[in-house]
């Protein structure tokens, strides 16, 4: 019933991190701003557990929109508060320009008399049309149009700078040419009086008030009228031209010509019948005459 014992205490203790697996990124590297490489993917072993490995990535701003850094961390950590730990910064850049694939395209419009803007405007934002490729994002068009001269009512032509600026303030730069023309005769507003026509003497209509519309602008219709005598002053021609012009040249007329004839007798008007006592001394009435033309203004 002698017995003997004796206990022994044994203290486990972990002092050891966990082990990356994986060969370990670049702590410090620089990179195009589209050629940022993907952050690898890291595993570790631990000699007392299984350990996941936490992963987080900081953006830090830069001067722009496509320069910045990235901070990459892997924290490998067992229970016992053993950690590995990782750190790698990326450093983006943007050192590449715009790449002008195809210029822009010149614009040729009608004037509208107002500056064109429903044709331009689109043609200034598009960059004329233009086309650029950007390796990182997108481009700002912007132009040297200030303003511009309209000649000859119409016609316009001006050499137009567009601009392709990216985040970074790299640009590429085309040229085009915008066209103001006026090929567009001017339309008359009314209806226009016969070319041609034959009235009795003092018959002769007033003259049309005549207005045209033109594209571009308002212009004057132009008024001229010449009178034509024959030998018989009541036969005679009218000839009336209307005549609008615009800055360009591009015009519209019309002529009218009135053949005035006396076809018509002058009339006798004889004093009326009467009836007088023989005692009595008889008036003397002058007869007169009425003709057609004796009032014609012309």
């Amino acid at each position: 019933g002698n017995a003997t014992s004796r206990i022994q205490e044994v203290v486990f203790t972990d002092s050891t991190a966990p082990v990356f697996v994986e060969a370990l990124p670049e702590s410090n590297i620089t990179a195009e701003c589209d050629a940022v490489p993907e952050a690898v993917t890291l595993t570790a072993t631990d000699d007392c557990q299984a350990v996941v490995v936490q992963f987080t990535e900081t953006l830090i701003p830069g001067s722009c929109d496509n320069e910045y850094t990235l901070e990459r961390l892997w924290v490998a950590a067992d229970d016992c508060s053993n950690e590995t730990s990782h750190l790698q910064v990326v450093q983006v850049e943007d050192n590449t320009a715009p790449v002008l694939l195809s210029g822009a395209s010149d614009l040729e419009v009608q004037c509208d008399g107002q500056g064109n803007p429903d044709e331009l405007g689109p043609w200034l934002e598009s960059g004329g049309g233009a086309l650029v490729s950007e390796n990182c994002g997108d481009v700002v068009w912007t132009n040297n149009l200030a303003g511009y001269m309209v000649t000859c009512g119409g016609n316009a032509a001006i050499t137009v700078r567009f601009t392709a600026t990216d985040a970074c303030g790299h640009t590429v730069t085309t040229t085009a040419t915008f066209s103001v023309v006026d090929t567009i005769v001017p339309e008359w507003n009314e209806a226009l009086p016969p070319s041609y026509m034959e009235v009795e003497c003092g018959s002769a209509p007033e003259a049309a008030v005549l207005t045209v519309t033109d594209n571009c602008g308002f212009i004057p219709v132009e008024f001229n009228e010449t009178v034509g005598y024959a030998a018989c002053p009541g036969d005679y021609n009218i000839t009336r031209t209307w005549y609008a012009e615009d800055p360009c040249g591009n015009f519209v007329s019309h002529e009218q010509v009135i053949q005035v004839t006396d076809t018509e007798a002058p009339v006798i008007l004889i004093p009326a019948d009467m009836i007088v006592e023989c005692s009595e001394v008889l008036p003397f009435e002058e007869v007169t005459v009425e003709d057609n033309c004796t009032t014609d203004p012309y």
